[in-house]
């Protein structure tokens, strides 16, 4: 099979720099996106190495999504010779970011094989991006296992956010277990960041259990009052008027004027009736004209919006 340029045309032969020539004029992000997929699925399995090879040295965007993209196809089908092909760019630049693609490709098919190559890599930077794609992949299927493998590593910005990710995965489908597991956590700092992902992921699904949570889990303070918010943001979606109900229990303080907006914001963009009900519905006084103001912001933001996409 023939490699084909964006318009479906044989690039012919193993013209791999011709072929991105015809990709890199296109300005449209889905159609160079939709260009580059072709492209790679059209380089036959026997030609995949030949083609890295080929371009080993080109410059530009497009040739390094190219790489990366066919890097990631053969590490799909052959986890390991990709593995073992990549020790040629030791040292170099492009190393890390070619771990990367095996890693998350190995790791689709079997997490422990790749998490163990990965941690057999040389201390480093691209040591640690090999283990954290495995882990991100895995988190997808089964983030309890990627939790117990990389809670106990260093901590590190990485390592934390890539917990959190795990949590709010797990969370979404086990919030029961998900909860336990960041409470039985020794160290505070680490359970209270971890506790607020959970808090902010079952928001999704369940606005009541996450308003409980955020009271039982987080301790007062900065922490508290975003994730609040952010739980104001995701429950209103649903069930505006029941996150409604919960601010009026918030004390007369910035977050609650804050956790007014994120409600607005969602509430008048599909229901501005019935915010205007609740409105109406509360006595005169600071939190009725915190509301009203919330609601005034969200009703100009929205008129400025719509006047921008009539130009």
């Amino acid at each position: 099979m023939l490699a084909t340029d964006p318009h479906g045309r044989a690039a012919g032969g193993n013209d791999w720099a011709g072929l991105l020539a015809g990709i890199d004029p296109l300005a449209d992000p889905e159609l160079r996106n939709e260009a580059l997929e072709r492209a790679v699925s059209s380089v036959p399995s026997s030609k995949l190495q030949e083609a890295l090879a080929a371009l080993a040295g080109a410059e530009g965007g497009t040739a390094a999504e190219f790489r990366e993209l066919l890097l990631r196809r053969w590490a799909e089908g052959n986890p390991k010779t990709a593995a073992d092909w990549i020790e040629q760019f030791r040292g170099l630049s492009v190393c890390g970011d070619y771990l990367v693609q095996v890693a998350v490709a190995w790791a689709d098919t079997d997490y422990v094989a790749a998490w163990a190559w990965a941690n057999s890599l040389p201390e480093g930077e691209s040591k640690q991006k090999a283990l954290m794609a495995a882990a991100y992949e895995e988190s997808r299927f089964d983030p309890k296992t990627v939790l117990a493998a990389t809670s106990t590593l260093p901590s590190s910005a990485d390592r934390d956010r890539l917990l959190a990710y795990a949590v709010s995965q797990w969370t979404s489908s086990d919030p029961a277990a998900a909860k336990l597991w960041v409470e039985k956590l020794s160290n505070p700092t680490l359970r209270q960041m971890l506790g607020a992902s959970a808090v902010v992921a079952l928001a999704d699904s369940d606005g009541a259990g996450a308003a409980n949570l955020a009271a039982e889990f987080l301790d007062s303070g900065p922490e508290q009052d975003r994730v609040a918010v952010a739980v104001v943001q995701r429950w209103a979606q649903n069930a505006p008027l029941s996150a409604a109900q919960w601010i009026i229990q918030f004390p007369d303080t910035p977050v609650r004027e804050e956790a007014l907006q994120a409600l607005a914001t969602v509430w008048t963009a599909h229901d501005n009736d019935g915010m205007s009900s609740w409105l109406n519905s509360l006595p005169n006084g600071p939190l009725r004209s915190a509301a009203a103001e919330a609601q005034s912001q969200a009703l100009r933001a929205t008129g400025l919006a719509m006047t921008s996409l009539a130009r």
